[in-house]
């Protein structure tokens, strides 16, 4: 086959595969310098043969280099071209591989990824796949011998690290499920890498398997090594922190809840929100004045909040601070002029403390015109008429 013919044969593969304009335009070079090298080659004939009418005297040995330049000229634009197609090939066999191992299609997956390799001997990752579903068929022997070919095509990086790039690259391709057997290789020779711990947590979530994702989260921030610590410079590790924090807050898991929003403060998106709910935590474990420092924390960065200044007024009179309670629920009063039935129940309580009977009934009254079936509050206004001097 002449090399245009062969040139053809490729660029109509390509063509096949969406793949034509690269060699296309290797072509049109190819051409031209076909055409530059006929130009010189006649240059050449004319040189060597004083009689260009006598063209069988033309020197075999100049008609020959001609050819060897062409050839030359020629591979360097085709070769290129077949490597690349056989690269497209190998990539599309190792996706099908993928396909198929999703679907527990062992065998087919093993089929596909051995024609990948066959292909493209240096595919590393048609190499980490084959190996893993090898495993599956409990075939450990030769997933070994894939596993160790793998290592060999870079000598620089551990197994582990391998396994640890592969998993990163489904994660980033949100494909959790393969990201996770490929974290747990890693895992298994690196117990003590909290990072790996981490990636594990958020797959487990994204996958709705919270408690899983719980449990390695866990180990994660317990494990507290230098790789975690440089996962916690990201707004990702504290936006997940918060996440992990609701869910413990949610199954009443107060310790860990106040852990991880602790470890959240970090972004801030989410430190607002953090120190509310670290505030609504130590409130109900009745622990006062850390709850209030949360919510004045939270306060600096948002103020105007009906619902942090309602529940920062619960811990005052909690506390007896009883004119910082009433101006907390005084401020969360004008933020909702209707406000709710318990602020103006708690207001009244505020002024009875205080014995300012006349307002502690206003508040009273108000927070059963908010909500007639309110409990005790017909008793307090009975209490505090009483107290209230007649004109």
């Amino acid at each position: 086959m002449d090399y245009k013919s062969a040139t053809e044969s490729v660029n109509q593969s390509l063509l096949n595969s969406g793949q034509k304009s690269d060699l296309g335009k290797n072509y049109v070079k190819f051409c031209r310098h076909q055409s530059d090298l006929k130009s010189q080659a006649d240059l050449r004939f004319q040189v060597l043969s004083p009689k260009p009418q006598n063209r069988s005297e033309r020197s075999e040995l100049a008609s020959f280099e001609t050819c060897r330049e062409i050839t030359v000229k020629s591979n360097k634009f085709v070769a290129p071209a077949i490597t690349h197609l056989a690269k497209l090939s190998a990539i599309a066999h190792n996706n099908l591989g993928n396909l198929h191992k999703d679907r527990n299609q062992w065998q087919d997956a093993i089929v596909q990824y051995r024609k990948a390799i066959a292909i493209d001997s240096k595919y590393q990752s048609a190499y980490l796949n084959l190996a893993q579903v090898l495993n599956e068929v409990e075939q450990t022997l030769e997933a070994t011998l894939y596993f160790e070919c793998a290592k060999k095509l870079d000598e620089q990086k551990a197994y582990w690290q391998l396994c640890l790039d592969q998993a990163n690259n489904y994660f980033a391709n949100y494909d959790y499920q393969e990201a996770v057997g490929y974290y747990l290789q890693a895992l298994r020779m690196q117990p003590t890498n909290s990072a790996i711990y981490f990636k594990l947590s958020q797959c487990f979530y994204n996958l709705q398997q919270i408690d899983q994702a719980l449990n390695y989260f866990k180990q994660a921030i317990d494990l507290n090594d230098q790789r975690l610590n440089e996962q916690r410079l990201m707004p990702s590790f504290s936006e997940y922190a918060y996440k992990i924090a609701q869910v413990c807050e949610q199954k009443k898991d107060f310790a860990m809840a106040i852990k991880f929003y602790l470890e959240s403060l970090d972004s801030e998106e989410c430190r607002w929100q953090a120190y509310f709910n670290l505030g609504n935590i130590f409130a109900r474990l009745r622990q006062w004045n850390t709850s209030l420092k949360y919510y004045q924390q939270a306060m600096q960065i948002k103020p105007a909040n009906y619902w942090l200044l309602n529940n920062a007024g619960n811990v005052c009179l909690e506390l007896g601070y009883f004119f910082s309670a009433r101006e907390y629920y005084l401020e969360a009063i004008k933020l909702n002029k209707i406000g709710s039935a318990w602020t103006h129940y708690y207001l009244g309580e505020v002024f009875q403390n205080l014995k300012i009977w006349t307002k502690s009934l206003a508040a009273y009254k108000a927070a059963q015109l908010l909500n007639p079936h309110l409990k005790q509050i017909n008793q307090k206004i009975i209490q505090v008429q009483k107290l209230v001097p007649s004109n």
